[in-house]
């Protein structure tokens, strides 16, 4: 492929082409501005003597605002995943006090055909531990229908459930396994489809305690201190303590 050379005539003819065609644009486009202030910052920046991280930070982030208000559906599912939580911890704490639903005493009882019927007999021969472990799954399993259909569950459709959450007879330490994941994984996707309804219905409910814990303490006080007025002694040991709250709050005042 041939080469063409320029000569120094044509390349400066180039040049000033170029140079009349930035002009022209330039006269199309009209020129921004900084501010002097903004200017200052960038000239600054560009000098490299900037070391705050207030001088090099020209545009600025906020961060987002939680979320407050939630529809229904989150909110519906805010709920179902609180309650999957207490079902979920009760089953955990039964299963680390040493408790397995496969036990002997109480398979017998689901195995034997005249005792598995729902009724009074069944419920007295199960054990206690083995009814709260059967309910936890149970209310578990419900609260999950729930949220997927969206309607009143029935008693059958609970029951052909549960299996999938609750040990039975003939499963291996492999299928145990997998469905307590299966639980946790439930749970982890009811929360994430509440889009948040879930922890602020936790935060609520921690502030509805605490103001409930707070009342009943005020009640306290004040029937203590209207049978003080009648109860020397009680006054005496009030006395006592209330000296005792002064001086640890002195001490902890010296200390600081």
């Amino acid at each position: 492929m041939p080469i063409t050379v320029l000569t120094p005539q044509e390349i400066r003819e180039l040049d000033e082409d170029l140079l009349t065609q930035q002009q022209t644009a330039g006269a199309r486009f009209p020129s921004i501005t900084m501010s002097p202030e903004y200017q200052d910052r960038v000239d600054l920046e560009m000098s490299g003597n900037s070391d705050t991280t207030a001088d090099r930070r020209i545009i600025t982030s906020r961060k987002p605002e939680a979320k407050t208000k939630f529809n229904e559906a989150e909110n519906k599912s805010g709920k179902f995943a609180i309650r999957m939580r207490k079902e979920l911890d009760t089953l955990i704490a039964l299963e680390e006090s040493g408790f397995s639903p496969l036990n002997v005493r109480d398979q017998s009882v689901l195995l034997t055909p005249f005792i598995r019927q729902p009724g009074f007999i069944n419920n007295m021969a199960k054990s206690t531990k083995f009814q709260i472990y059967d309910n936890a799954v149970r209310n578990f399993t419900m609260a999950q229908l729930r949220d997927v259909s969206g309607a009143v569950i029935g008693a059958e459709e609970i029951r052909t459930n549960m299996p999938l959450y609750m040990p039975i007879f003939g499963d291996g330490m492999e299928n145990i396994m997998e469905k307590r994941q299966r639980r946790e994984n439930v749970l982890a996707a009811m929360i994430a489809s509440s889009n948040g309804a879930y922890e602020r219905t936790l935060e609520s409910m921690a502030k509805g305690k605490k103001v409930a814990e707070a009342s009943l303490a005020d009640q306290e006080r004040l029937l203590l201190e209207e049978e003080a007025k009648t109860d020397p002694v009680l006054r005496g040991k009030i006395k006592d303590y209330q000296e005792e709250l002064i001086r640890a709050a002195n001490l902890r005042l010296k200390r600081n």
